[in-house]
Formats: structure tokens, sequence, C-alpha cells
């Protein structure tokens, strides 16, 4: 071979490699593509399944007009057929077309509308179909910065463009879940940035059918007034605090049965009580332990958006949504009405809600059992935004009164403590539903 021609060849040779590359990256950007179709078909195929019995009872009853002469009625039913063949699959049928005014069809209509608004509410399609996205442009979002970190700045250019595309279908994958979403008190925006309540007291049932209670962003006073009786000046001293963001928190304290469907184990002392008495005997690191484990399940069955995470409440927090707006001791109404306490509780929990509520719906608060906050005790409560407490510590605060505390112990302000790792049968846990972005 001639000197001259080895430039060439090599330059051959190179262009060649380059091709094959991009002709890797394009297929690993189709394989993505192909991937997510392949997911979101079979996600939604039984509403495609649905669809098409439905297709196939309009096309007997189009018949059956048509044989007994009833023009306008078969007229009607081929305009709900070609509006079918138009919806897409997972587009809610009652924002289509209109109930007929012919019986036989308005009836056929509010079947596939009852079972089409079952089906998805069961597979909670349109909160899976919403996390599905984010993990796909999560994907092409870090094929975009593997390969501009590698100077592969076409393909890095291809990958962005994708990662666009799924951003754009996020959008409309919240607003879909969103659309048509109500709560038990109101109206509540249950995914992605929209996953969080409206108004105070707004409910939502999480995927094992836990209720929890929106807890709006606010400022107030924590502690108690020196007016109040049997407080502690030191630790009970007032402090001013705005919490900056809202929150979601249970309802009910944990109750054995949603600890044991998480966990799989039942530590509680009060089992003759029922399973839905406040489970107890947990300490500070098994609330943990179950928090993330309600994450991780709520993550992997799409009912929990990105940015999500579920944990203790803050001791802010606590008192915050214990308080529900009141200044006085007792929140919700005097204290035989709202806890199990010393004076009432023979000697044991009780089934949870079955005291009155504060004006945000939080039951048993004031009694039941003592409940974790994620923050370590000092001796004087932190104030300003959004406080934590100290960071470090030997015991964790629990809040909130038990089913053998005096009365002066179940106040909005009392404060107690305990090891991370203690146990005992006057202590359970509540869970809150935070934003981590």
């Amino acid at each position: 071979m001639k000197q001259y021609q080895l430039p060439l060849l090599f330059a051959a040779v190179s262009l060649f490699l380059i091709g094959l590359a991009q002709a890797d990256e394009a297929q690993r950007l189709r394989g993505l593509r192909f991937d997510f179709q392949v997911k979101l078909a079979e996600m939604i195929k039984p509403l495609r399944e649905l669809d098409e019995k439905y297709g196939e009872h309009l096309e007997k009853q189009k018949q059956n007009h048509k044989n007994s002469g009833q023009l306008e009625a078969m007229l009607a039913v081929d305009e709900e057929l070609k509006w079918l063949k138009g919806k897409p699959v997972e587009e809610n049928p009652s924002k289509g077309s209109s109930l007929s005014s012919f019986p036989d069809l308005k009836r056929l209509q509010e079947i596939y509308r009852k079972q089409w608004a079952a089906l998805e509410d069961k597979s909670a399609l349109p909160d899976k179909k919403l996390v599905l996205i984010q993990s796909y442009r999560k994907k092409s979002s870090d094929l975009s910065v593997e390969w501009t970190k590698e100077g592969k700045i076409t393909e890095a250019k291809l990958a962005l463009a994708e990662s666009k595309r799924f951003a754009a279908m996020e959008k409309n994958a919240e607003l879909a879940a969103n659309a048509g979403r109500s709560v038990a008190s109101g109206p509540a925006l249950r995914t992605g940035k929209f996953f969080a309540g409206k108004n105070a007291g707004d409910e939502m049932k999480n995927g094992i059918q836990m209720k929890l209670c929106w807890i709006p962003a606010g400022k107030f006073t924590m502690g108690s007034p020196k007016s109040e009786p049997e407080r502690d000046a030191e630790k009970e001293a007032q402090v001013e605090v705005e919490l900056t963001r809202g929150f979601w928190m249970g309802k009910y304290e944990v109750t054995q049965k949603e600890y044991e469907k998480v966990v799989g184990s039942n530590p509680a002392k009060f089992i003759d009580v029922g399973r839905n008495a406040p489970v107890e005997q947990v300490s500070w690191n098994d609330c943990l332990v179950f928090c993330k484990k309600l994450t991780e399940l709520e993550r992997k069955s799409g009912k929990l958006p990105e940015g999500w995470t579920y944990t203790l409440p803050t001791e802010a927090q606590w008192e915050y949504a214990c308080r529900a707006g009141e200044r006085g001791p007792y929140s919700g109404g005097a204290l035989d009405e709202v806890g199990w306490y010393k004076n009432n509780s023979r000697g044991k929990t009780h089934e949870v809600g079955e005291k009155k509520a504060n004006a945000w719906g939080l039951h048993d608060a004031h009694g039941n059992v003592r409940e974790w906050c994620l923050d370590w005790i000092s001796d004087k409560m932190s104030g300003g935004e959004n406080p934590t407490g100290p960071t470090s510590g030997i015991n964790r605060i629990h809040r909130g009164g038990y089913w053998n505390f005096p009365y002066y112990a179940c106040r909005n302000a009392y404060r107690s403590r305990g090891a991370p790792s203690s146990r005992n049968s006057s202590i359970g846990f509540r869970i809150t539903l935070i934003s981590t972005r």
C-alpha cells in the first residue's frame, strides 16, 4: 500500500467507527422509547379491553335498532361508536359524548362509565402512568448528561429532546391525574407537583388505605402561655414558628393493622383491644423503618410521585397540627371529648378515631398513645422558620397524651422524651407525608 493512502484509510476507519457509535446511541434511544411504549400498553390493557367490549355491545345494539327499523336510535348508537373509535384509551368517557336520550343507549353508557371509573380507580392508572413517564424522563435526561461528558454532543441533543418530550407528557399526565379527583372534605390535588392539598383538613387515602389530612403552611405560637396551669416554664417557653410548606399528616395514629401490613409483625401489648387500636411498643428507629418501607411500597405501586416521602413529624409540625389554630391547652373540645387518658381509658388503649377530631381532622392527639417526633429534644424549643431542633442529642421527642397520663400531661404543649431505641406500651406514632423538593 502506498504511503499517501494510509491517512485516507485511517480517516475512513475512523468515520466508520464514529458511524457505528452514533448508530449504537440512536439504538439506545429507540430502545428506550420502545420499552416505554410496551410498558404503557401493558398498563392500559384493561381499559383497552373494556373499550373493545363496549364497542361489541354497541354494534349489537346498532344491529337490533336496524332490524326493528328504529333509524334515529341506530344513528345515535353509530355516533357513539365513532366517538369510541376516536377516543384515546386513557381518556375518561365522562368527558366525551353526553348521555343519550335513548334509554337503551343511555343504560349502556352509564354501565360503561361506571366500569371504566372503577377500573381506573382500582388500577391507579393516572398515578402509575405519571410515575412511568417520570422514570423515562430521568433516563433520557441521564443519557443526555452521559453523552455530553463523553463529547457526543449530537447524540446528547437527541437525548435532551427526548427528555423534553417526556417532560411535556409528564405535565399532561399530572393534569389528567388531577382531573376529577376529590376527597371527603374538599378537593385535593393528588399527583406530582399537584400532590399537595388545598384546604386545611382535606383528606386522602394512600395505597394501603391510611387516611391523611392536609396541614397547610402557616405561622403559630409554639409552647404554652404563662397563664396555663401545670406548665413547665422552661421547656414550654413560647416561641414564634413559621412552617413555609404544607404537609399531609395521619388522621389517626398508626394502627396495629397498618403496622403489620407494612412491617410484617405486630409488637403491641394491647392486641386484645383490636387491630384498629394504635400500635405501641415501637421505638423511634422502628417508626423510621416503617416510614421507609411505606415510601418504598407506595412508589413501587405507582401511588407516590417523585419528591414525596413518609416520615415522622417534627416537633413544630406536630404541635401546629395538633393545635389546628387553637391556643388553649386542648384542641377540638374538653379533654374527655378528645383524648383517652388516666381518668377514662380503663388502663388500656382504644381503637383510633373514637374521640372527637380537631378542626383539621386529626384524632387522638391528646391521648391513647404518645407519638414520636423526628427531633432530638432540647430544654428550650426552637423557633423561627421550619425548626428541626438540635443536630444531635441523646433522646428524641414524644408529643401528645396517652392512656395512663394525668390531664396536665395531655396538653398541646407538653413535651416528653425517650431514647431512640426505647419501647413501651405508652408510645406509638403518627406519619407525615412531605415534599422533599
